[in-house]
């Protein structure tokens, strides 16, 4: 994130690149008709805007506001978009890809 602000506090535009991969191993059971493996991937780009408060100066600002036990402030607004999303099966028969 580049922000801009004072110690504590910073807000500002980011990116976010995020990747992910996921492994299936077929079970042994099915071992004698087809061994099935599988690989997912998936790859995202984002982009928004964010404010971050430090923990301390949200409790400051807690104690500050009568009548108030717990503050959460979250503020943050994205998009994502999906660059690669491929899969491949190991074999390629009917029985693993069905």
């Amino acid at each position: 994130m580049v922000g801009v602000g004072i110690p504590g506090v910073a807000a500002g535009p980011y990116l976010k690149l995020r990747a992910s991969i996921g492994v299936t191993n077929g079970s042994a059971l099915g071992a004698p008709l087809a061994r099935c493996q599988r690989v997912d991937r998936v790859v995202k780009i984002g982009t928004g805007v964010g404010l971050n408060l430090d923990s301390e100066l949200v409790e400051l600002i807690t104690k500050r506001i009568p009548g108030r036990q717990k503050l959460k402030l979250d503020l943050e607004t994205e998009v994502l978009f999906t660059i690669d999303k491929s899969s491949q099966t190991r074999p390629d028969v009917p029985l693993c890809t069905g």
